[in-house]
């Protein structure tokens, strides 16, 4: 599946953002070493993996009759997959590596 990982990290008590994008789940396992949560330590944020493939759905919808409409409409609308949680960076051990959990929280 075609698609790219990133780092999603609090930048306050209210919000978060994604902070890393990169090509491979081990690139973003090393990056995240250097990324940190809103008033937390280094290591810390969330790994997600976002699909880039999409599907074309043909749909069909009831005539309005408010809008003269007598005849089904049919249309067609793009879907893509949501992205996929991976795994936590809950901080550094003392060597310095992430330690990981596949817990969000």
């Amino acid at each position: 599946m075609k698609g790219f990982y990133y780092i999603k990290n609090s930048i306050d008590e209210c919000h978060s953002e994604p902070t890393i994008y990169t090509e491979t789940l081990k690139e973003a396992k090393e990056a995240i070493k250097y990324c940190e949560d809103w008033y937390r330590p280094k290591g810390t944020g969330e790994i997600y993996f976002q699909p880039v493939e999409f599907k074309v759905d043909e749909l069909t919808r009831e005539p309005n009759r408010f809008l003269g409409e007598t005849e089904p409409a049919k249309y067609k609308r793009i879907k893509q997959d949501r992205a996929k949680f991976i795994c936590r960076g809950m901080g550094l051990d003392e060597n310095g590596e992430v330690i990981f959990s596949k817990k969000r929280w």
